[in-house]
């Protein structure tokens, strides 16, 4: 392994452990009041040649956040995770937790390739990522990274029945989902809310809070 990816993996690691041991939560840090969303897009025609699939949605807002779209056994979908922001702040997001619920497994929906949008990442998953009710932990080599609407991470997934996939906390209890800032300051922000992907169903599209509201309603200590 070479000297920076050791580094990085170190980050990790410690930020990991920080989270664990139960590090106190920012009430009001730059990522404060941010959800984690599912978008899926059926539309996108997807194939194993490529390797980074988060270069192909170009979204504007949460207005064309797409949360329901078909089972198909046949063709692959492509579903991407993606922090929001209030237009508000300015946010910094160099580490991100999260995990995925009780979607039900392979019968349900099966999951052929998966990655981070950026190529520069040191990421430590439960062991059985990305299958129901396991999480995963991602830092950014290259610098956090800024924006109301953030592509973190793909899956490409073939839907066999009528089901919905949830983004939930990381499984560890004491990490959950979390954003955290630049190492060098080391602040965590919980993930406020989570959205759900609908197959033949409903999803859900939570919405950001503006980070006076998310200090008002009290993030846990």
């Amino acid at each position: 392994m070479k000297n920076s990816s050791r580094i990085c993996l170190r980050i990790l690691l410690l930020v990991m452990t920080w989270l664990a041991l139960g590090s106190s939560r920012s009430l009001a840090g730059p990522n404060a009041g941010g959800v984690l969303l599912l978008h899926v897009a059926p539309e996108v025609e997807y194939t194993t040649q490529r390797k980074n699939w988060c270069h192909d949605i170009d979204l504007e807002g949460l207005h064309e956040i797409n949360t329901r779209s078909k089972p198909d056994p046949y063709k692959a979908q492509l579903i991407y995770v993606l922090a929001a922001f209030d237009t508000s702040q300015t946010s910094e997001v160099q580490t991100v937790t999260f995990g995925l619920g009780d979607y039900g497994g392979e019968p349900s929906i099966y999951f052929d390739r998966w990655g981070s949008c950026q190529e520069r990442i040191t990421e430590i998953s439960t062991p059985g990522w990305p299958n129901p009710n396991e999480g995963t932990a991602i830092f950014f080599v290259d610098g956090p990274l800024t924006g109301s609407l953030i592509p973190l991470y793909w899956f490409a997934a073939y839907v066999y029945t009528t089901t919905t996939l949830p983004l939930t906390p990381h499984p560890t209890p004491t990490i959950g989902g979390s954003f955290v800032n630049r190492p060098q300051e080391g602040v965590m922000d919980e993930v406020v809310d989570f959205g759900i992907l609908g197959f033949g169903v409903d999803g859900k599209l939570p919405a950001p809070l503006p980070p006076s509201a998310d200090q008002e309603n009290g993030s846990p200590e």
